[in-house]
């Protein structure tokens, strides 16, 4: 879905920020480019960019960075937009072995846990690379005067790359995605913009159920929108665990973003109903427009 936006390019960044409240935090960056290509066909069209993120967790400073290249087109067909992208990465991930013990580093004497002793990790290497490859697809359709309806679907890890700091082949499983929209118009003016996606990858899953609405907020020819939202983390076999507030407001050709997630499961016992913080900026570029129109000469 990168590629699906009006305009000839966008950049945008994130950064987020989870259980800071219960010890070390959770924190995601990310930076991407899109470029739209068009065609000669108007019901055909090319994108492409690339993209990096940077995720650190947890006390080992377990770190993550991903360097993604993405790329695909769209098609129109009968008013149906069907799309397809590609995402070929290289995953470099690292841990930090100091301050962490093991169970052979147990000090019966003193009844805890001592770092001088050898850990008996002789094969627990800190770092470790692979290529990486996902696959997804688009569909959106105006299937009414006010209703467009849009989704998407992504497999990820489609190789099924080794990943693990232990000489084992241990392969990471394919997981996968879908992602469904739409957006509702009223006669106010006012667009409403129910959202649903669920993730799931190795017997593990993830959804997020809610919807924004879209006021129309023009101020001092600055402010063009204000998009409100509440999302529910949840899905179907596991627990609701965040309610997911937030909103974005339209600066002209920009969109500042601001959530937050309140934890709602048991774990709130520790957290104090405090989750994580998210804060996007987007930034999308218009097509250029023609500054001055001249009208042929008959004579020539």
């Amino acid at each position: 879905m990168r590629g699906d936006f009006e305009g000839s390019w966008r950049a945008a960044t994130v950064y987020r920020s989870q259980w800071r409240s219960i010890g070390v935090p959770f924190e995601s960056s990310a930076l991407w480019f899109t470029k739209q290509i068009k065609t000669s066909d108007p019901s055909l069209s090319y994108f492409g960019g690339l993209a990096f993120q940077h995720d650190q967790s947890g006390d080992a400073e377990l770190t993550g960075d991903y360097f993604q290249l993405h790329f695909g087109g769209f098609k129109e067909i009968n008013g149906h937009k069907f799309g397809i992208g590609f995402t070929p990465s290289m995953v470099l991930k690292t841990f930090n072995k100091n301050g962490l013990t093991f169970p052979s580093q147990y000090d019966p004497s003193s009844g805890t846990f001592n770092e001088d002793l050898d850990n008996g990790e002789t094969a627990l290497g800190n770092q470790l690379s692979y290529f990486d490859l996902g696959l997804g697809l688009f569909w959106s359709n105006q299937i009414k005067e006010n209703i467009e309806l849009t989704g998407g679907l992504s497999f990820n890890h489609l190789l099924e790359p080794k990943e693990s700091f232990f000489p084992e082949n241990t392969k990471r499983d394919r997981s996968y995605e879908t992602q469904w929209s739409a957006e509702i118009s009223s006669r106010s003016n006012w667009v409403f913009t129910p959202y649903f996606s669920y993730y799931y990858s190795q017997g593990s899953s993830e959804g997020l159920i809610g919807s924004a609405v879209t006021l129309p907020f023009e101020y001092w020819n600055v402010v063009k929108d204000l998009s409100p939202f509440v999302y529910f983390r949840t899905a179907p076999a596991r627990n609701t665990d965040a309610l997911v507030v937030g909103s974005t407001v339209g600066l002209k050709d920009f969109q500042f973003g601001l959530s937050y997630d309140f934890n709602i499961s048991d774990l709130e016992l520790a957290s104090n109903y405090r989750g994580g913080i998210e804060i996007t900026l987007v930034y999308t570029a218009p097509y250029p427009k023609m500054k001055k129109v001249r009208i042929p000469c008959v004579r020539y």
